[in-house]
């Protein structure tokens, strides 16, 4: 079955190209879109955030996953857990890329900068639309880094 779609793909690819590529040329093309095809990796639902009934938040993401891990609060402050910004990581920097479930609390301290300081700052402080990014580089635009993100509403029982 795998190999009858390769196939047809093969097939349907050299009616396209056949009139703007050179044959020698042609079947090379294909070959090398398909194993691009096939060797893409499928990130779909690769991050799940929610909350749990303790009031912490369970972030779930596929394995291996980027080195460096931050919060964006209500507020639009960035606290950052993992990475060169972080200047107290919640994992080693050898294991943060092999763990599937994070958990983090009212409790958990990450890293805020102002004014060029870094801060320790207590994470869900407040009730609101929290975002989690999990990235390559978070120092610049995330559409421009491999980088996986997820939303949830922080409502806890005791604020």
């Amino acid at each position: 079955m795998h190999n009858t779609s390769i196939n047809f793909a093969q097939a349907k690819a050299r009616r396209l190209f056949q009139r703007f590529m050179p044959e020698e040329y042609l079947m090379k093309f294909v070959i090398l879109m398909t194993s691009v095809i096939i060797s893409t990796p499928v990130y779909s639902g690769a991050i799940e955030c929610h909350q749990n009934k303790n009031d912490s938040i369970e972030i779930s993401i596929y394995t291996p996953h980027p080195l460096q891990m931050a919060l964006v609060t209500p507020d639009g402050e960035w606290i950052y857990f993992q990475g060169p910004l972080a200047t107290n990581s919640l994992f080693s920097t050898d294991s943060f890329h092999k763990i599937a479930k994070i958990e983090i609390n009212s409790k958990t301290f990450g890293t805020t900068w102002r004014d060029g300081k870094s801060i320790k700052e207590k994470t869900l402080s407040s009730a609101g639309l929290y975002k989690i990014f999990i990235s390559e580089n978070l120092e610049t635009e995330q559409e421009n880094t491999l980088s996986f993100s997820c939303e949830f509403n922080y409502a806890p029982k005791n604020l």
